[in-house]
């Protein structure tokens, strides 16, 4: 079978030493190439916040790693990094053939997600207008021929 590219994204355990997550960086490469893949470029995104706990964790360290490999050997790939304590999460994503190589930025932060929301004047709602073609809302709406409620008694 020919050899596809593949992008995988790695979340560690931040509160790990650098040093174990340096390890668990090459480790990913030897396994890639212990499978018949060939690593590439890796990126070091760094510690960062995750969207929503995982294993009670509210902060990871990324990491991208270009590869290329037989689907099949990526599978065991998939399976191997499932089982890695150190590992919260990974993603393998089979890169189309025009874009391998292609250098990807890692995603923004909270913080520079706000401060682009703030430069955008977005903060708060100000913009929406008032909605008056909604009609009024709330306690006086006519309930058809339901009639009104009987006490809760």
């Amino acid at each position: 079978m020919a050899m596809r590219p593949y992008e995988i994204v790695v979340i560690v355990d931040s509160s790990l030493d650098d040093q174990v997550i340096e390890g668990v960086v090459k480790r990913t490469s030897a396994l890639i190439t212990t499978q018949g893949g060939t690593p590439g470029r890796v990126e070091r995104w760094g510690r960062r916040k995750l969207a929503y706990d995982i294993e009670k964790k509210s902060d990871g360290y990324y990491f991208l790693l270009e590869a290329s490999g037989v689907p099949a050997n990526m599978a065991e790939v998939d399976r191997q990094l499932f089982l890695q304590d150190e590992i919260l999460r990974h993603k393998i994503v089979k890169v189309p053939s025009a874009n391998a190589g292609r250098s990807i930025s890692a995603p923004p932060s909270l913080e520079e997600v706000a401060a682009a929301a703030r430069e955008a004047g977005r903060e708060g709602r100000g913009d929406r207008g008032d909605r008056g073609d909604r009609g009024e809302r709330g306690g006086g709406r006519d309930r058809g021929d339901r009639g009104d409620r009987g006490s809760r008694d």
